[in-house]
């Protein structure tokens, strides 16, 4: 469903159409099947990556060195996988605390305009 915020602002646009203008909308925003997949099929293969390229190092090393260089492989690969994603959660945190900080800058320009003005 489309928040009720949304709905008003459409009203308000056109209040004649605003039942088909929010039905359409709301079949747009609507994701279909191909649009799931577009987004999943990706995000599957990301996290398939890190088994696949495991299982590649385990058979070169095997092919190309011993048992005790392929015994020593598999904690390396762990290590570092868990490495990675131990340190996963910096992307996501820095990307919101810089976003919260822009939006805040922008909230203070917008005050000080707006304050000058008066």
């Amino acid at each position: 469903e489309l928040p009720t915020n949304e709905m008003a602002k459409m009203a308000q646009l056109d209040p004649q159409q605003s039942t088909n203008t929010a039905s359409t909308t709301l079949s747009e925003i609507t994701p279909s099947t191909t649009k799931i997949l577009q987004y999943t099929i990706p995000a599957i293969g990301i996290w398939l990556c890190s088994p696949v390229l495991s299982m590649i190092d385990t058979a070169a090393v095997g092919l190309l060195s011993g048992t005790a260089q392929q015994a020593a492989l598999n904690p390396a690969v762990s290590v570092t996988d868990y490495g990675a994603l131990v340190v996963a959660f910096m992307y996501t945190a820095t990307t919101n605390l810089i976003a919260a900080a822009v939006q805040e800058d922008k909230d203070d320009d917008n005050n000080e305009s707006s304050t000058a003005t008066t």
